[in-house]
This record gives C-alpha cells, sequence and structure tokens, in this order.
C-alpha cells in the first residue's frame, strides 16, 4: 500500500485512526491488500494470454502486459470490491496513463477484466 492509498483509506475510515485500544495503527488497519506473486501472474498471462477472444492470433504479449497488470494490481489494492464499482475507477486511470496512449481503454478492458477475475476465482 503506498503512502497515498493510507492517506485514502484513513480519510475514508476515520475510526480506523482513533486510539480504541493500545495497538499500533498498522495493526489495528483491515488487511487491504491481497498477497499476489506479480512474478507468478506475469508467468501465467504471458503464456495464457494468447488464448484469449480479444487477442489476434500472432499478436504478441507485450501489448497485453500492461493491461493483465493494470487488473491484478486493481485486485491487490481492492480485494473486497466488485469489478463494477471499480471499473469507471480503472478506466480513467488506465486512460490518464501516457504509456497507454497507443492501447485504448477499449482493447485493454477485456485484459484488465481477465486479470482481475483471475483472483477472484482464486
Amino acid at each position: 500500500m503506498t503512502i497515498v492509498e493510507f492517506a485514502q483509506y484513513v480519510l475514508e475510515h476515520p475510526e480506523s485512526v482513533e486510539a480504541t485500544d493500545a495497538l499500533p495503527i498498522t495493526q489495528r488497519l483491515p488487511a487491504l491488500a491481497v498477497e499476489i506473486d506479480p512474478a507468478a501472474e506475469e508467468a501465467y498471462w504471458a503464456t495464457h494470454y494468447a488464448a484469449q477472444p480479444y487477442v489476434a492470433p500472432g499478436e504478441d504479449y507485450s501489448r497485453f502486459r500492461a493491461a493483465y497488470r493494470h487488473g491484478w494490481m486493481a485486485r491487490m489494492r481492492r480485494p473486497d470490491a466488485c469489478w463494477i464499482d471499480v471499473a469507471q475507477e480503472l478506466k480513467a486511470s488506465w486512460e490518464a496513463d501516457p504509456a497507454n496512449f497507443d492501447f485504448p481503454w477499449s482493447r485493454a478492458r477485456p485484459a484488465v477484466r481477465d486479470a482481475w477475475d483471475r483472483l477472484v476465482r482464486r
């Protein structure tokens, strides 16, 4: 969790920082992230991406790498959220990143969703 995410959490959950017991704040916060292995996710998608219906024959994995990462990182940050609750946020963050200028959300969305859903199914 980044400091920005922590600050956002504190703003949204002020009760988490109240002195309700003697434990440090880091021990009173709920688990906010799902433990995932980014290397394992990268390896999985590098092996399985070509079989997905949104991938054109011969299309290189590098076109989809960032989209898969966007999905699993979102799941890691928001483990209890539903796709419908995060889809607009993910679209906005995807479109705001200049690195994605040549890969529009309409192409990235199915890969982002697949990476998100794969972690839900575990």
